[in-house]
């Protein structure tokens, strides 16, 4: 399906009503120390008891660990964000899994591109913040791309959420709510 929302055009496989639904971006910097990893695991589980929509592009090593976890039977939902052409994207047995059951929308910009490169993840990006505003980053690495998107104010128009780790509090800031296991029903 192509649609065009917020001049940006884009593409879908899935269940397209979970755009209507309340949503939230799971952002993840690769390679988090073990103890972030085992926390971001604890807090999706609990997660995805809820009725919500969860996206990202699920590339990070933690976000394809916490996509692994995402079940037929959650109340939760997920949104794929691909950087490159969906027409090239052959979902494995997992991901068709979840499309059959209405728990999976595939979404792409439009673009040509079999591979995904830099500037076709900043316009996967821009897609995922032109559709959602609550984000939730799960792990930040200082120097890596979530650290330039908060340091260029890329999220300022967005509800900000991090979760509670030492390793974060370099990115308090402002008005970001720290969320534990036991807040998760700010997200809600």
């Amino acid at each position: 399906m192509r649609t065009n929302t917020a001049s940006t055009i884009f593409q879908s496989r899935g269940n397209i009503e979970l755009l209507s639904r309340d949503k939230i971006i799971l952002l993840a910097s690769q390679n988090p120390p073990p103890s972030i990893e085992e926390t971001a695991v604890q807090f999706f589980r609990l997660l995805k008891k809820q009725p919500i929509t969860m996206a990202c592009g699920w590339q990070s090593k933690l976000e394809k660990v916490l996509f692994k976890l995402a079940e037929t039977g959650d109340k939760a939902a997920y949104i794929h964000y691909l950087a490159r052409n969906i027409n090239t994207f052959s979902p494995d047995a997992h991901q068709q899994k979840l499309i059959d059951h209405n728990k999976l929308l595939v979404l792409a910009p439009e673009i040509s591109e079999d591979r995904p490169v830099s500037y076709l993840v900043d316009r996967r990006d821009q897609l995922m913040f032109n559709q959602i505003n609550k984000i939730l980053l799960l792990y930040v690495r200082q120097d890596g791309r979530l650290d330039q998107y908060l340091k260029t104010g890329m999220f300022s128009t967005h509800q900000l959420y991090i979760l509670d780790h030492q390793e974060h509090e370099k990115f308090y800031k402002g008005d970001m709510v720290v969320l534990n296991t036991h807040d998760i029903n700010h997200l809600i």
